[in-house]
């Protein structure tokens, strides 16, 4: 099953160049980021997370792309806290 991304321009990149300071924006990326995480919890109380299947192409299992979007999803954390120290500069414990 082919399933859309979201935020990917007309030249099928991903830039974020229309970011902006705009409280309907944060709404709006906060409503699409829980969509997501329900869709996922959904495939996943139905999937064997040894299951193999396919990523654009490629086998994958899916334990595998678990264990990369908790790296991701670190890695964005990351990226996070770097922006609040900025903002507040308070630095990690």
């Amino acid at each position: 099953m082919e399933i859309p991304r979201l935020f990917q321009d007309e030249d099928g990149g991903f830039d974020f160049d229309e970011a902006a300071v705009d409280q309907a924006l944060v709404d709006e990326a906060w409503r699409l980021w829980h969509g997501e995480v329900a869709h996922a919890r959904e495939v996943l109380e139905r999937t064997d997370l040894d299951a193999v299947v396919d990523v654009h192409g490629d086998p994958s299992e899916v334990r595998d792309i678990v264990v990369h979007m908790i790296e991701e999803y670190a890695r964005h954390c990351g990226h996070l806290d770097l922006l609040r120290e900025c903002i507040d500069g308070r630095t990690g414990q």
